[in-house]
């Protein structure tokens, strides 16, 4: 499957300097790379719909926070038509 423009802005955002992110940048990597063994690919929709699923699953506040914010990171980094 090719990746669209998006999936690879995430990777780039990944990959990039800062520690402003740094756990919310882990867990996104763990899970592409979980993914992707997984499936075989991996796109911002795939990433979107498990963070979903975990939010609504999970009660403990910190672990909410950070899904949160992974969230948040790779919707802002989807186009509307992705």
């Amino acid at each position: 499957m090719q990746q669209s423009k998006t999936d690879h802005e995430l990777q780039a955002f990944l990959q990039g300097p800062g520690d402003e992110y740094a756990a919310e940048k882990e867990m996104l990597g763990m899970l592409t790379k979980h993914m992707l063994a997984e499936k075989g690919s991996v796109t911002n929709k795939d990433i979107i719909l498990y963070l979903v699923g975990e939010l609504e699953s999970t009660s403990d506040h910190a672990c909410l926070k950070s899904l949160r914010n992974c969230l948040g990171l790779v919707v802002g980094l989807t186009s509307e038509d992705a």
